[in-house]
């Protein structure tokens, strides 16, 4: 019964992530492009996010900014989320003792 509420709170995590990045670079593109509909740019958020390849067609009327965080969500549904934040968390070595053993060959 642990292991599933561990494993039910990395979901958790990983879904908050996940819709935390898509919500920031809609919110960003919102930003950059206030004359295009927020439904398109959160279809564009979250194909990128999900790298599915579909678009409605709106990406080359983008300004150069909105494209850049596009790819930058692109990477970040590619490398997901959680691996990025491991990157920038501190790890907590522990002391591994090996076993030592003298082997008799022959």
């Amino acid at each position: 019964v642990k292991l599933f509420f561990c494993f039910l709170l990395d979901v958790f995590i990983v879904l908050f992530l996940a819709t935390m990045v898509v919500a920031c670079s809609t919110t960003l593109l919102c930003v950059f492009e206030p004359n295009i509909d927020l439904s398109k740019l959160l279809f564009e958020s979250v194909s990128a996010f999900a790298t599915v390849g579909s678009s409605l067609g709106i990406t080359p009327i983008l300004s150069s900014i909105s494209k850049l965080i596009l790819i930058i969500t692109m990477f970040i549904g590619r490398v997901g989320p959680l691996t990025l934040l491991s990157v920038w968390t501190k790890k907590n070595k522990k002391n591994i003792i090996y076993p030592k053993e003298n082997i008799i060959i022959g």
